[in-house]
């Protein structure tokens, strides 16, 4: 019984003391609000996300599926993914877009057209500039668990893409507080 323990608590170490980051797979873009001029489209979008083994770094690169597709001018995701649990705006320790320090607030402001708070009052909103591509990187001051069924918003021109993605769970527990209740 001991050598199961021991081969378990090896298996949680050497997992939680990793280095290597988690590439996942974009998720579908589920549904959309958009003006009858605007050209853009739901598709038009790919979100593709890398979360750091200890959950602390979450990668967000957006790319133009469609090649004439508008520049986004807003990314917002929806944080409320455990409860009371939750990560929040506060918990957000840096965050850079492109490589720039992001311009980015815990409210929707005016003029975007999508709707947060029919899901959400916990989210972040980053406002980005004119580009193909976007790298997000933010950086929370404790690990998370990937939630698989997150909402995103992706705002360009008079449109507003609504989007299942991946986003910070719960909070990671301390390994050495999950051994200590075996």
């Amino acid at each position: 019984m001991k050598k199961i323990y021991l081969i378990l608590i090896m298996s949680i170490i050497t997992f939680s003391c990793s280095d290597e980051s988690v590439n996942l797979e974009p998720l579908s873009i589920a549904n959309s609000k958009r003006s009858i001029n605007s050209v853009s489209n739901s598709g038009d979008y790919n979100v593709a996300v890398t979360v750091s083994s200890d959950g602390t770094e979450w990668t967000y690169t957006i790319t133009r599926a469609v090649t004439k597709a508008k520049s986004l001018s807003h990314f917002i995701i929806d944080l409320n993914n455990c409860g009371q649990d939750s990560a929040t705006f506060a918990d957000i320790i840096s965050a850079t877009v492109n490589g720039n320090p992001a311009n980015m607030s815990p409210s929707e402001g005016s003029g975007t057209g999508c709707d947060t708070q029919e899901i959400t009052t916990n989210f972040i909103k980053f406002d980005v500039q004119e580009a193909t591509s976007w790298v997000i990187i933010l950086k929370y001051n404790r690990g998370y668990e990937i939630s698989t069924t997150a909402t995103s918003w992706l705002k360009a021109g008079t449109s507003c893409h609504q989007a299942v993605i991946y986003a910070p769970g719960c909070p990671k527990g301390d390994v050495f507080e999950e051994l200590s209740t075996l």
